[in-house]
């Protein structure tokens, strides 16, 4: 009897000590199956990466002009003209939908404006002077490739910027020092033009330089009937002329800057994916 009682009690106590290791270490339960209606799985979410609109040479620019020039169009070519937009950070050229015209003292280029049809439509390049001297944007009566206005594609905006920072408000009308001057000159009037189309306002409107004024002539002239015979380029020729640009026969050539030799603006501006 003592010896089956033992044995009872080293039983209970086998199974008491089991009991306790279950309670302490419960047996893994199975995941509960997941449903792939009610739980999906969700990704991150990402933004998606933004359209880049292509344009081709005489389409509707972003600000409703006419896209007439691609730098990239010849990178793949053997023979191109250098300009890359990973470099100069633009890559179309796109030509103002019309002319500038002034109207009640402030420049346009919506023919549909008010006023537009009798607003003033040709201007001066105008002279510069320094110390009764006339003189390129750098001040002196030689050309200095490196201070002064350029001839090349892509340089028609610094041209601008050069032209109204030296004669601000006060561009010569006449060959003379002595001459009245005007604040109604080619180049500043692009620099403080500005249109809106589609809800947008666009203010980056420069005088085109030579060979980006050829460049716009040679394309919109098949695209839409241009209003005049000669246009003002940006760029220099010598401290008394500039280059212009005559639609007819598609070749630049030079005139005096004054009111003897007044021209039509078309400006333009360049953009990388506006």
């Amino acid at each position: 009897m003592k010896k089956f009682l033992i044995v009872m009690f080293a039983m209970l106590l086998v199974l008491f000590v089991s009991c306790t290791q279950e309670a302490e270490n419960p047996a893994p339960q199975p995941e509960p199956a997941t449903d792939p209606v009610t739980d999906p799985v969700t990704d991150p979410v990402t933004d998606p990466e933004p359209e880049v609109k292509e344009y081709k040479i005489g389409d509707r620019g972003p600000a409703g002009g006419y896209i007439f020039y691609d730098c990239d169009a010849d990178n793949d070519k053997e023979y191109n003209d250098g300009l890359k937009s990973s470099e100069c950070n633009w890559r179309y050229l796109e030509a103002a939908p019309a002319d500038l015209r002034l109207v009640s003292g402030k420049p346009t280029i919506d023919a549909s404006a008010e006023g537009y049809e009798s607003g003033t439509e040709t201007f001066v390049f105008g002279y510069y002077y320094v110390n009764n001297n006339p003189a390129f944007v750098n001040g002196e009566k030689t050309y200095d490739a490196s201070n002064c206005t350029l001839s090349t594609l892509g340089s028609g905006k610094e041209n601008t910027s050069k032209l109204v920072k030296a004669m601000g408000e006060n561009a010569y009308l006449q060959n003379s020092a002595m001459s009245d001057s005007t604040s109604e000159y080619t180049a500043r009037l692009c620099d403080i033009l500005e249109s809106k189309y589609n809800g947008e306002t666009y203010d980056d409107w420069f005088l085109p330089s030579r060979d980006e004024l050829s460049a716009m002539i040679s394309v919109l002239r098949s695209v839409v009937d241009l209003d005049s015979n000669s246009y003002s380029s940006s760029s220099e020729c010598t401290a008394t002329t500039c280059y212009f640009q005559n639609v007819g026969s598609l070749s630049f050539n030079s005139t005096n800057r004054g009111t003897s030799s007044m021209l039509s603006i078309r400006p333009i501006r360049a953009f990388l994916n506006d």
